[in-house]
């Protein structure tokens, strides 16, 4: 018995001083990370990426973070496994890939919220760029065709997201196009296509308006987008566009001025100032926006929609905007057609079903109301 006893005692001794060897091996090997490029379990140092659209610094393992490919949108590194990649070459994370605005449908729904918020910004100062507004969403190769067509551009085309070209049909009324580059997520959509609109207020008081340093004029236009994601309350979209330098600081003296004199303060110095460059000192700020101070601030008015020109009573094509290759749009009345839209464009005191067969290179076909009468409208010769 006592032999035994002796056995069972070594027996509990060898097991304890195993696990204790167990225990201490435990102790001592690095915690388990997962990645949060590639998804992989790593038992290694780690590395920090910033990730851009969520604000936040994300641990990667040491292989990501020797990558030489970025999320084009939030800027954390992805593998060759990459699940999206555009034609012109841009690279999108797991993440970001499925949020990514690429269907024009999608985006002309988006665009019309955001313009919505913009007339709702700026509604005090009409006109407010509306129904005169054609919006394009871009592949990299037609977004540079257009910036290739404007005249003296001082910004690079590969740093720019957004276009805003005003012109005139047969010396009709001010028309505007705004480009938007395509695979954007939805807060930098928002960001983009509301800094255009700006741009298009703009215009409408071009060349009445006052001009303005080029980067106050930006400046301008990004304080728009700033107070548009404020609402919608994107707060890494808003510090994505304090952080760029796009502005040489002009956005974050305009917000600094905006947050101590009110918004409308700012309108009425970028509309009526003396000096064409807002200096970032407060001081200075206050001694720019003083002549202002005698004006009452304007008591709030419920939005209301901005003024309609009279509707023709024909249907008329008032433009065609893009290329074959790039795609077309047909502007018909208040519509904006793509090849298949079917919309209700104003004619006369009512509204019309008009389908878009075919955009040719100077006419459009379409099927007209419910009988589906063919017609085939012709831009008007300079």
């Amino acid at each position: 018995m006592s032999a035994i006893l002796k056995l069972a005692k070594a027996g509990l001794f060898v097991a304890a001083l195993l696990f204790t060897f167990a225990f201490t091996a435990l102790a001592q090997t690095p915690t388990a990370n997962r990645c949060e490029s590639c998804g992989k379990v790593f038992a290694t140092d780690g590395h920090y990426a910033h990730d851009l659209v969520r604000d936040r610094d994300r641990l990667v393992c040491q292989a990501c973070s020797l990558l030489t490919i970025n999320c084009a949108a939030c800027n954390m590194p992805v593998g060759e496994k990459n699940p999206k990649r555009l034609p012109d070459g841009r690279t999108y994370c797991a993440t970001d890939a499925r949020n990514l605005v690429l269907d024009q449908r999608e985006a002309d729904h988006l665009f019309h919220e955001v313009k919505r918020d913009v007339a709702r910004l700026l509604g005090e100062w009409l006109p407010v760029p509306d129904a005169n507004i054609t919006f394009i969403l871009a592949d990299k190769d037609e977004f540079l065709r257009y910036f290739a067509e404007l005249k003296n551009p001082i910004h690079d085309p590969h740093l720019v997201l957004g276009i805003t070209r005003t012109f005139r049909i047969n010396g009709g009324p001010i028309q505007h196009a705004i480009i938007v580059l395509n695979g954007l997520v939805p807060a930098q959509f928002t960001a983009t296509a509301a800094h255009e609109l700006g741009h298009a207020w703009m215009h409408e008081r071009t060349p009445a308006l006052r001009t303005l340093n080029s980067d106050t004029l930006e400046g301008f236009c990004e304080l728009v987008a700033w107070k548009v994601l404020d609402g919608r309350h994107e707060e890494s979209e808003k510090k994505r566009l304090l952080a760029s330098t796009y502005t040489h600081s002009q956005i974050q003296s305009l917000i600094a001025a905006e947050q101590r004199y009110r918004f409308f303060r700012v309108i009425e110095w970028v509309q009526n100032g003396a000096d064409t460059w807002l200096d970032p000192d407060p001081r200075r700020a206050e001694r720019l926006l003083v002549m202002r101070e005698a004006a009452p601030a304007p008591v709030a008015q419920p939005l209301s929609a901005p003024a309609v020109a009279s509707a023709p009573d024909t249907l008329l094509l008032r433009g065609i905007l893009g290329t074959a290759k790039g795609g077309r749009v047909a502007l018909v009345n208040d519509g904006t057609f793509a090849p298949g839209d079917k919309l209700k464009v104003r004619l006369g005191e009512g509204k019309v079903a008009v389908e878009c067969l075919e955009i040719r290179e100077q006419s459009v076909l379409l099927a007209v109301g419910e009988s589906g009468e063919r017609q085939e409208l012709f831009l008007k010769k300079k």
